[in-house]
């Protein structure tokens, strides 16, 4: 299981557009005091990603397969 998060985190760090999202949370964990509320990180996500979804949702099926958890704010 830590090697497959390994590989799965080198891949998704692969991919230009999700360093903005990853530039985004870590400003604002920067700043908060006790904790980031989930509904709260799928914002900054949307936004640092520039489209409506959270960003695995355009990163190609191999992704939507990985991550098929249903969010409620997704």
């Amino acid at each position: 299981m830590v090697r497959r998060t390994a590989k799965w985190t080198g891949e998704a760090l692969d991919h230009p557009r999700l360093w903005p999202v990853v530039e985004a949370l870590a400003a604002k964990l920067l700043t908060v005091k006790t904790r980031l509320s989930g509904p709260a990180a799928v914002r900054i996500m949307r936004q640092a990603w520039g489209g409506g979804c959270l960003p695995y949702r355009e990163m190609g099926p191999k992704w939507r397969r990985r991550f098929s958890v249903k969010m409620k704010a997704d």
